[in-house]
């Protein structure tokens, strides 16, 4: 394994996702959740890119910003999630990556996990064209099971 990042958060109230979301999520992340599952949907937004950050700053050795990443797919089925990096952080970390992870969550917190492995990460310079560009999100159910 190359890295790993995990993270648990409490899924926040709406008035907590009015207050900071436009810190975390950019326009079109706000339009995302603003459809889906909110406040839960926002939460896993940032829960993602907390657990992004855990698992490549220990690889690249500096810091970036919650603007920097953005959820390109939210799959509430496969419990799957993908982020698309916005800008460039380091040679093998640059804008266009898609890194792919997974989240679960009870009805009280939101867990989210991305493991980056040699086999599956990306070549410098190919951005990963498969993806689409506007995130996408599947409302089917994606809770842990009891």
């Amino acid at each position: 394994m190359k890295g790993l990042g995990i993270d648990v958060e409490t899924i926040m109230s709406r008035q907590l996702h009015d207050e900071i979301g436009p810190v975390y999520l950019n326009d079109a992340e706000m339009a995302l959740v603003e459809t889906a599952e909110l406040p839960l949907a926002s939460t896993i937004c940032f829960s993602a890119k907390e657990a992004l950050f855990k698992g490549i700053y220990p690889l690249i050795g500096r810091f970036f910003d919650f603007k920097d990443a953005a959820v390109a797919r939210l799959d509430y089925a496969s419990r799957r999630l993908s982020i698309r990096l916005t800008n460039t952080l380091s040679g093998e970390f640059h804008a266009g990556v898609v890194v792919d992870g997974s989240f679960c969550y009870d009805n009280r917190s939101v867990f989210t996990a991305f493991e980056l492995l040699p086999t599956n990460m990306p070549v410098a310079g190919q951005a990963d064209r498969r993806r689409r560009a506007e995130p996408e999100i599947s409302r089917r159910s994606g809770q842990a099971p009891r």
